[in-house]
């Protein structure tokens, strides 16, 4: 406080009541609201003094700050940016993330319109304007097509998709597709296949990790 830099940010009363939150502690349980709000903490305390858009942290700071392994933090990363709720790529070996509502956290929001525009009505009811998969429109969706899903996929994992996509549909109302079944089943079979590489590379990992470690013990 003595500094004179500004050492808070913004905090909605019942964001634990956000649909994305939500999916988020869905998935890691009550922890799920820690891990997004302490990630906002750390890079908004890199902001503190001048605000910045991309920041990197290497992953032994973020397992340490966010107390979580190297694959619940991938896990935790990769759900949050199929949510929205941050961007990440690798740089090195290093996380770059960015989080796209930081600067509304920070104070730092700026209309796309003037206060004294027309349009500024016009940005307010676009920004309210939701297009999203409810419940009528999953009854168009035929039973033996949805149990085919089940199925093939598993019900938690129909279940996990089924609420990502509509959270992308949230996200993307330009985007509103034009046949819910079609791009619905091809969501599902990306999002399976990408699984199911994700847990073959790890297999592959865990493997030659145990080879390495069998050929030291050898060498003794």
């Amino acid at each position: 406080m003595a500094s004179g830099k500004k050492n808070y940010f913004r905090h909605f009363f019942n964001a634990r009541n956000d649909e994305k939150i939500l999916f988020l502690m869905d998935e890691f349980g009550k922890e799920g609201y820690f891990y997004y709000f302490a990630l906002v903490e750390l890079c908004a305390e890199q902001s503190a003094s001048e605000f910045r858009e991309e920041f990197i942290f290497h992953p032994s700071r973020l397992r340490q700050e966010l107390r979580m392994t190297t694959r619940r933090l991938n896990q935790c990363l990769t759900m949050m940016q199929s949510l929205s709720l941050l961007d990440y790529t690798m740089v090195g070996k290093c996380y770059k993330i960015n989080l796209p509502k930081l600067s509304k956290y920070m104070g730092r929001y700026q209309s796309k319109f003037p206060s004294n525009s027309p349009n500024k009505r016009k940005e307010k009811e676009i920004k309210e304007k939701k297009i999203k998969i409810n419940k009528k429109e999953n009854q168009k969706i035929p039973a033996a097509i949805f149990e085919g899903w089940l199925t093939r996929y598993g019900k938690e994992f129909v279940e996990r998709e089924l609420r990502l996509a509509e959270m992308w549909v949230l996200d993307n109302p330009h985007k509103k597709p034009s046949s819910e079944i079609k791009f619905l089943t091809m969501w599902l079979d990306r999002g399976y296949k990408q699984q199911k590489k994700s847990n073959t590379q790890q297999k592959n990992k865990a493997e030659k990790r145990d080879e390495k470690y069998l050929e030291m013990l050898n060498g003794k």
